[in-house]
């Protein structure tokens, strides 16, 4: 079981962050904070691949990239960043 500080310190690590963590208190309880996969174990044969920081590894720095090109793309095209714009 991994907590959303303990997410956080993982996404951090990645790019060597000393960011202070503020803790904010979510919902109680077992069903509150942990993902249960023995359901799609027994029901569709899945169970997770790859660990946790590898996965969010990824997806930091396949947001990051997006982020960059939206900004640069910004810089040259104003009208592409009103606010309603969105970032897959």
């Amino acid at each position: 079981m991994v907590s959303m500080n303990e997410m956080a310190e993982i996404v951090l690590s990645f790019e060597d962050k000393n960011i202070p963590i503020h803790h904010i208190p979510g919902p109680e309880g077992v069903r509150g904070r942990n993902s249960d996969n023995t359901m799609i174990k027994e029901k569709l044969g899945w169970a997770p691949t790859m660990k946790l920081k590898d996965g969010l590894r990824i997806t930091y720095f396949y947001k990051r990239r997006r982020i960059k090109v939206l900004i640069y793309q910004c810089m040259g095209h104003p009208k592409w960043c009103k606010p309603k714009h969105q970032f897959n």
